[in-house]
């Protein structure tokens, strides 16, 4: 995968829609868009604290979508983030 790998855009843009998510420990925050992540090589995902507007986070898309294994605070396997608008 590179930088130019358009299907590689499309998947990440697919995975993780823009838009609202919940973290699995309550945080909200919005996904604003997808950068190339050079130190990994794969697409990111760039997102905005609700709470914190001034502050821009990254994580790649493996990361934001991957299922956390319980105990989570409700004691269950959950996703890192869930889509909530």
């Amino acid at each position: 995968m590179t930088a130019n790998d358009s299907e590689g855009f499309v998947a990440a843009q697919k995975a993780v829609p823009l838009g609202r998510y919940r973290h699995y420990k309550s945080p909200t925050y919005v996904v604003i868009g997808y950068i190339w992540m050079a130190e990994t090589e794969e697409w990111g995902v760039l997102y905005l604290p609700e709470d914190e507007r001034a502050k821009l986070v990254a994580q790649s898309v493996r990361r934001f979508t991957e299922i956390i294994p319980g105990p989570t605070p409700n004691d269950e396997s959950s996703p890192r983030f869930y889509r909530i608008g």
